[in-house]
């Protein structure tokens, strides 16, 4: 699947989760997101003159609501596609939870308690050693023929190989 064929299954299949998607599907997708992402952040610069680190830039931001769901969808195809359930794209998430301890602190202005740093250390490694988990997986090619998600969008089904 090409660049564009990508993007365009992408936004056509905005809202399924189900079925699979090759891992050229997910990665231009992915790479289409990035690209868009800094186009739009230069573009944020220049014609409103925005800091985007700070305040709202409206390209770049439109671009980010728009793309989020095709791309939590693409993640959950291409995670059936190795034979994971999509949930599993929410594991990272479980390092963000670790970081929670982290913020009693900041309400009350102490950035030097060892909670807070502990906890956001350990969230903090927790959330990169899990996300490295999640792109490994979403590195390894298809199944070969069809799983519990569908058939293989690479290789088909089992008994179009033999035929």
């Amino acid at each position: 699947m090409g660049f564009v064929e990508a993007v365009k299954t992408c936004f056509r299949k905005y809202f399924v989760f189900s079925g699979r998607a090759r891992r050229s599907e997910f990665w231009y997708f992915m790479l289409f997101t990035t690209l868009a992402d800094i186009v739009l952040n230069l573009g944020d610069i220049f014609i409103f003159g925005i800091d985007t680190d700070v305040d709202f830039a409206p390209l770049s931001d439109s671009m980010a609501l728009l793309v989020f769901i095709p791309s939590i969808s693409v993640c959950c195809r291409r995670l059936h596609d190795i034979n994971r359930s999509g949930w599993w794209q929410v594991l990272p998430g479980v390092g963000l939870l670790a970081m929670i301890p982290a913020i009693i602190p900041t309400i009350e202005g102490d950035f030097e308690s060892g909670l807070f740093i502990g906890s956001l250390a350990a969230g903090g490694i927790i959330f990169l050693a899990l996300l490295v988990f999640i792109i490994v997986w979403l590195c390894k090619d298809s199944d070969y023929g069809p799983n519990r998600f569908g058939d293989s969008p690479k290789y088909g089904s089992v008994a179009d190989t033999f035929s």
